[in-house]
C-alpha cells in the first residue's frame, strides 16, 4: 500500500479524471496530509503543474499547507515562462532545420507538453531532444553553431558553460545515443540557458543493449503538425509510444551506473508514465500497429516493460490483451 500523499499526486498526474478518481482524491486529501513529504514528491517527479491543476479543479488548494503552495505556485509559473521562451527560441531552430532540409523529429517535451498535455505549462522538461540521423550530425550541429550554441556542460554554482573534452565527446558518440548537449546562455535571470539533445539512436548503446533500431526507418515515418506556437516534425502516435517506451527502458535499465543518476533516483520519475498514459488517452492507438513494430524491431522486453508498468500506475488504460 502506497503511502496517503503518494496516492494524491498519482491521482492528481492526468489531465483526465473519472467522476470516482475525482471523489477518491477529495477523500484522500481531507485527511491529514504530510505535505512536505507530498512537495517532494511532487518536485522529484516532476508533476507540479500537473497535480496543481487537478486540485485547482477540485478547488482544493486552500487545503494545501500555504508554505507548499506558494512553493508550488512558483514552480508552476516558472514552468510556464521558461516553456514559452523555449517554444519561441526553438522555433528558429527547426524553421532551420526545415530550410536546410534535415530530417529530424522532435522527441518528449517539446512536443508533449504542448500537443498532448494540451498546455505549454503543464509539462515540464529541462532540455529539448530532437533525433536525426548520423550521418546528419555535422550538419545539425552547424545549425545550432550558427544559432549561438556550443558543446558543454552547465555550472550550476555559477551559470556558465564548462567545455567538454575531444575524448568526452568521442565517449558520448560511441557508447550512447547521443552527442554532447548543446547549450545558449542568455541573459534572462528566469531563463538563464537553452539546452539542447542531439539524439542519433532510439536505443542507448551501452550497458550491453541488445537492441538496435534503423533511425532512418524511424524518421521516414516522420509527421509535422502545428499549432500557434510552433511547426515541427515528429513521430506518428504508434511511433511515439515505441519511442517513450525505449526511453524509459534504456534510462532505468541502463543508466542506473550513473552517480548523478543514483543521486537524484532519475530512472523512474512518473512524468516518464505520465507522458505514455497522457498519449494514449488523447488519441486513439492502433494497437495492432504496436504489436508489429515491436515484432519488427525485437523490442518486446523494454515495450512489455514500460507499458505494464504504466498499466500498473495508471490501471487498465492498456487493453488486457495487449499485455
Amino acid at each position: 500500500m502506497i503511502s496517503k500523499e503518494a496516492q494524491i499526486v498519482l491521482l492528481c498526474s492526468s489531465t483526465q479524471h473519472t467522476q470516482k478518481e475525482l471523489d477518491l482524491i477529495q477523500k484522500i486529501v481531507s485527511v491529514e496530509v504530510d505535505w512536505g513529504k507530498f512537495l517532494y514528491l511532487c518536485t522529484h517527479h516532476r508533476v507540479i503543474p500537473l497535480v496543481w491543476r487537478t486540485l485547482s479543479k477540485l478547488s482544493l488548494l486552500d487545503i494545501v499547507e500555504n508554505h507548499v503552495r506558494r512553493v508550488m505556485k512558483n514552480v508552476v509559473d516558472s514552468i510556464a515562462y521558461q516553456n514559452n521562451k523555449v517554444y519561441q527560441e526553438m522555433k528558429s531552430i527547426v524553421e532551420e532545420l526545415h530550410y536546410q532540409k534535415i530530417p529530424y523529429v522532435a522527441l518528449k517535451g517539446l512536443y508533449l507538453s504542448s500537443f498532448i498535455y494540451g498546455d505549454v505549462s503543464l509539462r515540464q522538461f529541462g532540455d529539448v531532444d530532437f533525433l536525426v540521423d548520423e550521418a546528419d550530425l555535422d550538419r545539425v550541429t552547424g545549425v545550432l553553431i550558427k544559432y549561438g550554441y556550443e558543446q558543454g556542460k552547465i555550472n550550476v554554482n555559477n551559470n556558465t558553460i564548462k567545455p567538454v573534452s575531444r575524448q568526452e565527446k568521442l565517449h558520448r558518440r560511441i557508447n550512447t545515443h547521443e552527442i554532447v548537449e548543446f547549450v545558449k546562455l542568455t541573459d534572462d535571470p528566469l531563463c538563464p540557458y537553452y539546452m539542447i539533445d542531439v539524439n542519433f539512436s532510439l536505443t542507448w548503446k551501452a550497458g550491453g543493449s541488445d537492441y538496435s533500431l534503423a533511425t532512418s526507418d524511424f524518421l521516414k515515418t516522420a509527421i509535422q503538425v502545428k499549432n500557434e506556437l510552433i511547426e515541427i516534425n515528429v513521430l506518428p502516435y504508434e511511433y511515439q509510444i515505441i519511442q517513450l517506451c525505449m526511453h524509459l527502458y534504456s534510462e532505468a535499465v541502463y543508466f542506473c551506473w550513473h552517480t548523478n543518476w543514483m543521486r537524484d533516483k532519475s530512472d523512474l520519475n512518473l512524468i516518464k508514465f505520465c507522458d505514455i498514459h497522457e498519449l494514449v488517452k488523447q488519441y486513439p492507438v492502433d494497437w495492432n500497429k504496436i504489436l508489429l513494430i515491436t515484432e519488427k524491431h525485437k523490442i518486446h522486453k523494454p515495450v512489455y516493460y514500460s507499458l505494464y508498468l504504466t498499466n500498473e500506475l495508471f490501471p487498465n488504460f492498456i487493453p488486457k490483451d495487449i499485455i
